[in-house]
């Protein structure tokens, strides 16, 4: 540990690494972490085997396990509690509402609304931003910026299902190209 206060109520978690202020504070007895950043794993209390770089990355986790987060406030939103395991979120304020599991969000914002919704692939400046659905796919910028509680829609291309036009709760639609939307 290096940093003030860093791993500071570890009891039995073995095999972490913390480097920041604050980093793993809550920790107890979740092994083989990296937190690397200011506040980063800051909550986690149990969980195991997550990476966080940056500032407050992965400060909201508090018993998920095999979590990566990178980037400054990746995955920390004040008063929301993150259990989710086995999610990526790469990328300023990816996943910041997020408690769900089994998710990949990478760009600025990517992912942002999402609490509950799992199996999310979103990939660009924020893809997917306002959905709070299932199975969703967003790669490019502003992929699926419209959809809000569709679930198993497939955005490619920048600004694919960002339309007025686009169906909010759209289900098992694709829109591929620029500026594509499903109704």
């Amino acid at each position: 540990a290096n940093g003030y206060y860093s791993l500071r109520y570890n009891t039995t978690g073995n095999n972490n690494i913390a480097n920041g202020f604050y980093s793993l504070y809550s920790n107890t007895t979740g092994s083989n972490n990296i937190a690397n950043g200011f506040y980063s794993l800051y909550s986690n209390t149990t969980g195991a085997g997550n990476v966080a770089d940056g500032y407050n990355a992965g400060r909201n986790n508090t018993t998920g396990s095999n979590n990566v987060y990178i980037g400054y406030d990746s995955a920390y939103k004040s008063e929301v509690t993150a259990t989710g395991s086995g999610n990526v979120f790469m990328g300023y304020q990816t996943g910041i509402n997020n408690t769900a599991s089994n998710n990949i969000f990478m760009g600025y914002q990517a992912g942002y609304s999402n609490s509950t919704g799992t199996g999310i692939v979103a990939v660009g400046n924020q893809s997917l931003y306002n959905s709070t659905g299932s199975y969703n796919t967003g790669l490019g910028e502003y992929s699926g910026l419209s959809i809000t509680t569709g679930t198993f829609n497939t955005f490619v291309g920048r600004n694919a299902g960002f339309h007025a036009s686009q169906l909010n709760n759209a289900t098992n639609s694709m829109a591929l190209g620029y500026g594509a939307y499903t109704t």
